[in-house]
């Protein structure tokens, strides 16, 4: 997980640089022409790419409390990208309307153009961002794929412990059984034990007095 984990770390780290740079040059322009108004798109399609890694980023999280920490400063990076971006397009706005920049006798031909301009930028961007969206589908499948490898893999071992656990418990039965018969003969010779020198202590004590008796005869 780790790996897939770092892909959208570094995407979310490269559109912010992207969108800083966009942030940057917009503070040096003057109108909102049509290379601006590309320049915006390009910096709010790098803050989506950058949203998405990091959503992409929280399932990850559950237990990582430094991830999630990363990923908190990631959001509040893009919310204030995002609010320096609408400012910027803001003041660029208002300043074009208040400098007439872009308007004038003659401009429908130059708004024509600037709107095809702006669709055919729009279209690529979002083939960009397609192609992006694909890429990140791609990684997880493959990283699904990996996962089922290994749970297979794991899967087959818990099998194969169970197994040896299951022999494992019939050794054990078996020693059991083993051990319980052992002791019972241990019993019975203890018994015959007994049993024997009971015998031989009464056989004894019946010679004893048979001697005692005897002597007592003979005296």
């Amino acid at each position: 997980m780790s790996n897939i984990t770092d892909v959208y770390e570094r995407d979310c780290k490269e559109h912010l640089r992207l969108a800083q740079e966009v942030l940057a040059l917009l503070s040096q322009c003057d109108s909102y022409d049509v290379a601006t108004r590309k320049q915006v798109m390009e910096g709010y399609e790098a803050l989506d790419c950058a949203t998405d890694a990091v959503r992409s980023m929280e399932p990850e999280c559950v237990n990582n409390l430094e991830l999630k920490k990363r990923i908190a400063e990631f959001k509040k990076e893009i919310n204030k990208n995002k609010r320096e971006m609408e400012k910027s397009e803001l003041k660029l706005k208002r300043k074009q309307l208040f400098d007439g920049s872009g308007g004038g006798g003659g401009g429908t031909g130059g708004d024509v153009d600037d709107e095809d301009f702006d669709h055919k930028g729009f279209m690529n961007d979002q083939t960009r961002r397609t192609d992006e969206q694909t890429r990140r589908i791609g990684d997880a499948v493959k990283l699904c794929a990996e996962t089922e490898q290994v749970g297979g893999r794991i899967i087959t071992d818990l099998h194969g412990q169970r197994v040896q656990v299951v022999d494992m418990m019939d050794s054990v039965d078996e020693t059991n059984r083993e051990v319980t018969a052992g002791r019972a003969i241990l019993n019975r010779i203890q018994r015959k034990i007994i049993q024997n020198k009971a015998i031989m202590y009464g056989m004894i004590v019946l010679l004893l007095i048979m001697i005692i008796i005897i002597v007592w005869v003979n005296l």
